[in-house]
């Protein structure tokens, strides 16, 4: 458990998650009831959070690494088409997760564009579609070809998304879980996104009265809630796998000691009791190291059965342990 959790722990999560802080954006939809009002809300949130003092960089998603409401609710399936690849009848559309994100996303988590291009402002509304897809799902449904500039439909090929960029992947959902295929679509296209993303110069929790009070100046009624930096909300995310690893070295340590003393206790009082053949022993002429090794050699073979039987017990519950474990491939 000790090793799994290291092991766990060194995960590489695909991004930076240092100086990264997070917070859930919901507006007055009485007052923002059209697509355009909601754009224009999204582009005057990235413009005045981006002239805070100490503000790197900004970005709004649907969804970002380790968020709680992602991590419990799981990856989404939409399934989608990919142009020219027809799907065999009666077989089941591949599905994806879809994440929508502003131009300054993957900037903003140093998430890697491995190839193709990232987003940029000029990816609007009235500009062609166009998506960001993950390095998994690029191996996945293109192992032998090249996806940028091919194009992909979510609605049954009536409106097709041209595929710009291959993004790194990233753990999403947790350190221990897979990666799946992941497509990212752009805000100015895709819709309005309540999570706001930061990247600072220092530690984010100084910046988050600053960060509320530019968000208010924009909109007053303005909900923000659920801040948090994103390394607080990895360590949320491992505090199970820290505790079940702590209470069972707890739980060994004590059946140690419990055993150890037990056994102490059981060769003290078998002493006692044989304390008279023990001297009868020696009047006969038994030496008093083989006395010695009669004593030791009675415990040592309580102690070896005692093991026998402890791996025995192990080898069975194996299985059920291996569901506690991380297992990352080598």
């Amino acid at each position: 458990m000790a090793r799994s959790f290291v092991k766990l722990m060194q995960v590489n999560p695909g991004f930076n998650q240092d100086r990264l802080l997070t917070m859930r954006l919901t507006p007055n939809f009485s007052r923002y009831q059209t697509r355009t009002q909601l754009l224009v809300l999204s582009r005057n949130i990235l413009r005045r959070v981006g002239e805070v003092p100490g503000v790197q960089s900004r970005a709004l998603a649907s969804n970002f690494p380790f968020s709680r409401v992602g991590v419990v609710s799981g990856p989404g399936w939409t399934p989608f088409q990919i142009e020219g690849k027809p799907q065999s009848k009666g077989a089941l559309a591949p599905a994806v997760d879809i994440t929508i994100v502003s131009w300054a996303y993957f900037q903003t988590i140093h998430q890697p564009i491995l190839s193709g291009r990232d987003f940029t402002e000029h990816d609007e509304f009235k500009s062609p579609s166009v998506a960001i897809i993950n390095q998994t799902m690029a191996h996945h449904r293109w192992p032998a070809e090249d996806p940028i500039g091919t194009q992909i439909s979510f609605d049954g090929g009536d409106h097709w998304i041209k595929v710009v960029g291959i993004a790194g992947d990233t753990k999403e959902y947790g350190l221990s879980q897979p990666v799946n295929d992941e497509v990212y679509l752009p805000d100015e296209q895709a819709g309005f996104t309540g999570n706001l993303v930061v990247r600072t110069s220092a530690d984010p929790t100084t910046f988050s009265l600053l960060i509320r009070k530019a968000l208010h100046d924009i909109d007053p009624q303005l909900a923000i809630d659920q801040v948090a930096t994103v390394e607080s909300l990895e360590q949320e995310w491992a505090a199970s796998p820290r505790v079940i690893t702590i209470l069972l070295g707890l739980f060994a340590m004590l059946a140690l000691a419990i055993s150890a003393t037990g056994i102490g206790a059981v060769m003290a009082l078998s002493v006692n009791q044989r304390t008279r053949e023990l001297g009868v022993r020696m009047a006969l002429g038994a030496s008093q190291p083989s006395v010695v090794r009669m004593i030791v050699g009675n415990g040592f073979r309580l102690a070896l059965a005692g093991t026998i039987v402890g791996i025995a017990g192990a080898v069975a519950l194996t299985p059920l342990m291996s569901s506690l474990l991380y297992h990352r491939p080598e």
